[in-house]
């Protein structure tokens, strides 16, 4: 994989961890105080989103490759046209292979507490849920971006002291329908 991608990815994770940082970057959202000049605002930004994607969930096909972490504690297909990328000790995340695009998928393994985040998140979320998939309860957040205004949407499940995010920052719904097919399929291994 290019430099490129990777450097998209990294600023891709940037762009989620801002919504949720305060869980496990000790409450960057609390003291949020105005709109950054990261390069991840684009001088001409995609449409916003009003809404939050509708998510459904069904088992990913059996054909898509398998990503696996022992570190991470967990193995999760993905789609044939998506590259897979890691982006630290605690992350890993995914792009179109076809396209220079920027991340819209990934998963971050960090200590922390679901409450918190719940806590910390809460002046932008615009909507949430419990779903169980998997045999997993993940609590979905979506959660607007105090500078951008886009939505992006992140499930969380607590594991012992870890907290395990995946998230999307894409509302195109055949992104979304994949992520939900990934959710739907996502294992832990620990």
């Amino acid at each position: 994989m290019n430099s490129r991608i990777l450097i998209r990815v990294g600023l891709g994770i940037v762009i989620v961890g801002l919504i949720v940082a305060a869980a496990w970057r000790g409450g960057y959202l609390k003291n949020f105080s105005g709109p950054a000049t990261s390069p991840e605002v684009s001088a001409s930004p995609s449409p916003v989103a009003e809404t939050p994607p509708t998510f459904t969930y069904a088992k990913a096909p059996s054909d898509w490759p398998v990503y696996s972490s022992a570190s991470l504690g967990f193995k999760v297909p993905y789609p044939k046209d998506w590259v897979v990328a890691s982006c630290g000790e605690s992350c890993v995340a995914w792009a179109l292979a076809s396209s220079s695009q920027d991340l819209f998928s990934g998963v971050t393994v960090t200590d922390g507490l679901l409450a918190d985040t719940l806590t910390q998140a809460k002046p932008y979320v615009v909507a949430s849920a419990s779903v169980t998939l998997n045999g997993i309860v993940w609590t979905r957040l979506s959660l607007r971006h105090p500078v951008t205004g886009e939505i992006f949407t992140s499930h969380f499940v607590q594991r012992g002291t870890k907290l395990v995010e995946f998230g999307i920052s894409s509302v195109d719904p055949v992104l979304v329908k994949e992520y939900g097919q990934m959710l739907d399929s996502f294992v832990f291994t620990k």
